[in-house]
């Protein structure tokens, strides 16, 4: 499995950019991962990758603990 987090436009607050990181750190012991800016009239994930598993961060949508997301992954390997 490889984890991509994509982020639109320059990831520019702090808090952020910790936050991601600190998520990559701890996944990448499990599978490869990557953090990418992508512009979406470019790079469309939908087409690019039709089969993977997307999961989109909202503030405004559900929250999830860590046995959640955990649960939420395994279903995608």
């Amino acid at each position: 499995m490889k984890i991509t987090v994509l982020f639109i436009g320059k990831p520019r607050d702090a808090h952020s950019n910790a936050l991601a990181a600190e998520f990559l750190k701890r996944s990448g012991r499990y599978a490869a991962c990557e953090q990418r800016e992508i512009v979406p009239a470019r790079y469309d994930p939908f087409l690019r990758h039709p089969a993977a598993r997307k999961i989109f961060l909202d503030p405004a949508g559900r929250p999830y603990d860590s046995s959640q997301f955990v649960s939420l992954v395994r279903k995608a390997e």
